[in-house]
């Protein structure tokens, strides 16, 4: 018995990937959260006949709640998870984030009774970021998750798994280049898509999805920081690409929505993946974002989009990105 321990969308896409990998063993989905976007994309996969879960558990849903309320609700669903685990005799865990404190706290109880595996979350695999951390918050982890919450900085690298699944294995940060990487294969996503028409009925339009055929992915608005240069220059960026048939993704955590100039023919619901669209729209030719995680899968699941970055017009670096997005293909835009 395998289980999975997701958070987002992706980690749930990337979830159903790896397990379908594992075609012997039994599979456990365990939801932290229970909003309703995550619910409605989970209970479609879960229904459809594809599904490689038998079992779909949803934990306490944390988003909205204090600071301390939210540590709170992670330790209580880490027991949570301690309960589920013995009670199916589980053989490997998968995580993808092991720097969260409830991860750690159900990590450190069950480590020496299961297997342990990371899958990529996100481009934090391929990023040069790190997480800084201040005494408070040392001590306050402590006290939520147990004296056994370590100072990791950069995720995947706690030591509690030599095995890591990604999806672009050859190009991941240095600090992961000790653990032994496992290709995520597209077609695990792509040969069976039967259960996104419902999803897409669901929270959108089936009918809609067809005629996309660019997307833009739009930054979170902290990103610009009332900058009215950056925001002129995406502005621009974007315009050179608005065609009849593009599409605007807003970020999923985006409260206040800025128009950034930009009229689309169609506007993408928030809590839909981008993954989503790479599936299902056929005549999708043209991603456009940022330092998004959705330009790399882009990548991994259609090879034939042109993807651009205009990280660099906005003023957003990171070396390591870069040097990913270059091996990849992805084009760089600096004004």
């Amino acid at each position: 018995m395998d289980f999975y321990f997701s958070s987002t969308p992706y980690h749930i896409l990337l979830s159903f990937a790896v397990a379908r990998e594992h075609p012997d063993e039994q599979n456990i989905l365990c939801v932290r959260s229970s909003s309703e976007g995550v619910a409605v994309l989970t209970r479609c996969i879960e229904k459809h006949p594809s599904s490689p879960f038998e079992e779909v558990y949803y934990l306490s849903n944390s988003y909205g709640q204090s600071t301390n309320k939210k540590r709170l609700l992670k330790a209580i669903s880490a027991f949570k998870v301690l309960k589920i685990v013995r009670e199916y005799d589980v053989k490997t865990i998968f995580v993808f984030n092991d720097i969260s404190g409830d991860v750690q706290m159900f990590l450190s109880l069950l480590r020496s009774n299961v297997d342990v595996a990371y899958i990529e979350d996100g481009s934090a695999a391929y990023n040069g970021s790190a997480r800084d951390w201040s005494t408070t918050e040392i001590i306050a982890r402590k006290v939520f998750f147990g004296p056994w919450w370590r100072r990791i900085t950069v995720i995947g690298t706690g030591g509690y798994s030599d095995t890591i699944w990604t999806t672009h294995s050859e190009m991941t940060r240095h600090e992961l280049s000790t653990l032994d990487h496992k290709q995520i294969p597209s077609e695990n996503l792509l040969e069976d898509v039967g259960w996104i028409d419902q999803y897409l009925k669901e929270v959108w339009s089936l009918e809609t999805v067809p005629k996309i055929e660019s997307v833009v992915l739009l930054p979170h608005s902290s990103i610009l920081q009332s900058d009215e240069y950056k925001q002129g220059t995406l502005e621009n960026v974007i315009a050179t690409y608005n065609m009849n048939n593009t599409a605007i993704k807003y970020h999923p955590r985006e409260e206040h929505e800025s128009r950034f100039g930009f009229d689309p023919r169609f506007e993408i619901p928030q809590s839909i993946p981008a993954e989503i669209l790479y599936m299902k729209c056929g005549d999708l030719n043209k991603v456009i974002g940022d330092l998004s995680t959705s330009l790399l899968t882009a990548k991994w699941l259609r090879s034939d989009i042109d993807v651009i970055s205009y990280g660099p017009a906005v003023g957003r670096f990171d070396q390591n990105l870069y040097d990913t997005f270059d091996q990849l293909g992805i084009t760089m835009k600096s004004e």
